[in-house]
């Protein structure tokens, strides 16, 4: 009876501090400070982040479920008892819009007012009546 609490017991622990590791699922490379959100009926109830390779330990005891998010990639939920050491995450194209700068506004480069085509021109750069950030 001992021996089967021992077994029990050490299996316990090996599942509250296992090591996970959140990956890209194209680039199979490491997602860096994922958000991970741990929930109990329905409620968060801890949150902790990945470190630069990735990785996290699942620290909290009682959770019925894990959110995975970052920048970038799609969230992902998965229940406790399918937790995995490897968990990949679907990259997700993010579309910005575009961005026009005019460049007829004067602004102030710290001893003097200069419109802006003006410095331009001292830099060489030459005349530019729009910058667009690609």
């Amino acid at each position: 009876m001992k021996n089967i609490f021992l077994i029990f017991f050490f299996l316990s622990i090996n599942a509250i501090g296992q090591a996970v590791e959140v990956i890209g699922f194209s680039s199979k490379q490491p997602v860096s400070f994922a958000s991970i959100a741990y929930y109990k009926k329905g409620n968060i109830i801890a949150g902790d982040y990945a470190d630069k390779n990735g990785k996290f330990n699942l620290n909290v005891q009682d959770f019925e479920m894990i959110e995975i998010s970052c920048i970038g990639y799609e969230t992902k939920k998965i229940n406790k008892a399918d937790v995995a050491k490897q968990v990949f995450l679907m990259e997700v194209p993010i579309d910005l819009n575009e961005v026009v700068i005019n460049s007829n506004a004067t602004f102030d480069i710290g001893y003097s007012k200069s419109k802006r085509k003006k410095i331009n021109s001292r830099l060489g750069i030459g005349k530019l009546s729009k910058w667009q950030l690609l």
